[in-house]
């Protein structure tokens, strides 16, 4: 440091020789150097925490799908198998030939009503949003944050 710069060759406290001097100047550069450092490493491990978390996003998205696909196939199913199975004795209209199907659709409107209750309550403010993939008015378009320094996120393994 040189004495317009107010370091320490102008503080008349210190009296220390010129090797002395160049040390401690030595010496801080070496730190500031450390300290840039390990910003960029605190920076660098940031990315990396947040790639992992985008492959746990992906991994829960993965299984949601997974898990969507199952439901699809054994619900129906298992309602099928529900309907079949049930005990008739004792339902209304038993000795009708139509009885069977009376109570069919029964509970097929009421699943209708339970499905446009449940649709309704989710989508009450924007019911075309469902059906026809349009966003929500108001909201911005999602946008990806600008690569930094060339640390973005790259396809493939960490």
């Amino acid at each position: 440091m040189t004495a317009e710069c107010g370091g320490p060759a102008t503080d008349p406290t210190l009296a220390l020789d010129a090797d002395d001097r160049e040390t401690l100047v030595r010496a801080s550069k070496h730190v500031t150097r450390y300290l840039q450092r390990l910003d960029e490493c605190r920076t660098r491990v940031q990315t990396l925490g947040d790639q992992i978390e985008a492959q746990r996003s992906e991994i829960m998205t993965r299984s949601s799908l997974n898990l969507t696909i199952v439901a699809t196939v054994f619900l129906p199913l298992s309602f099928i198998t529900g309907l079949l199975g049930m005990n008739v004795a004792g339902i209304p209209e038993q000795h009708n030939p139509y009885g069977f199907w009376l109570v069919t659709g029964l509970s097929v409107i009421m699943s209708m009503l339970a499905w446009l209750l449940l649709r309704r309550q989710t989508y009450g403010r924007y019911p075309g949003q469902a059906s026809t993939g349009k966003k929500k008015p108001g909201r911005p378009a999602e946008t990806t944050p600008p690569d930094t320094e060339g640390m973005g996120h790259k396809s493939g393994g960490i």
